[in-house]
């Protein structure tokens, strides 16, 4: 486990300072996939609109159940019911979020099909991000990846089509080593998205990319 350097392959002529890969490989347990699962949740725009109006349908509910419940003339029915809401508000998140991240463990255990730890691999090449664990192996090119968040418990890697990877801290075995992985993964994002950048013209620059007609142009890949 930890990270290896080799030779990449590529020009090396073009880019001297990038013709090293770099991977890491560690070992991801399932509270691991958890975390990756939620982030990539909470970043979607539609579940987040979908959370919202879960909670507003049963903050609804609840005062619509406490204000035909309560005895009462109309005004302190009227108030019961807004002050329910308020607590219901503040309490039920906190009774509420245990049983969404059950809920999160119980898919991911269904999609790893075990909950013993996996041997998970983040290669970073000159042309893409390889990732790898037992039976499985996909690539993403370093045009389409769009963010690279790094926080403390991990480095997520975000595409434009719904795609994510993401690596554990742990995984490296100093704060030195993850900074030279994420600079190395920054600038073969940079690279890629660079060259995607054709001028159009007679001072065209010249690009590995492949040449793009004007209506063609956009900062992402074709999906």
């Amino acid at each position: 486990m930890g990270v290896v350097y080799h030779r990449a392959e590529g020009d090396a002529s073009r880019h001297p300072a990038r013709e090293h890969g770099m991977r890491v490989e560690y070992d991801s347990t399932l509270e691991d996939h958890v975390g990756f699962l939620s982030r990539y949740w909470a970043r979607s725009a539609l579940t987040r609109r979908w959370a919202r109006e879960g909670w507003r349908w049963r903050l609804c509910e609840i005062a619509v159940v406490v204000f035909l419940l309560v005895p009462g003339d109309l005004g302190s029915r009227f108030l019961v019911a807004t002050v329910s809401v308020l607590v219901a508000a503040t309490v039920v998140p906190a009774v509420w979020n245990p049983v969404v991240r059950r809920r999160r463990r119980a898919v991911c255990l269904e999609l790893r099909g075990t909950d013993e730890p996996l041997v998970v691999a983040l290669t970073l090449l000159p042309d893409c991000l390889q990732v790898s664990q037992p039976g499985v192996e996909y690539r993403f090119a370093w045009g389409d990846i769009e963010e690279i968040q790094v926080r403390p418990e991990a480095i997520d890697f975000y595409t434009g089509h719904g795609g994510f990877a993401s690596v554990c801290t742990r995984a490296f075995g100093s704060p030195e080593e993850m900074e030279r992985f994420v600079d190395l993964a920054k600038s073969y994002r940079d690279q890629a998205q660079g060259e995607r950048m054709v001028t159009f013209g007679p001072d065209s620059v010249e690009s590995s990319a492949q040449p793009l007609t004007p209506s063609a142009r956009s900062p992402r890949s074709p999906g």
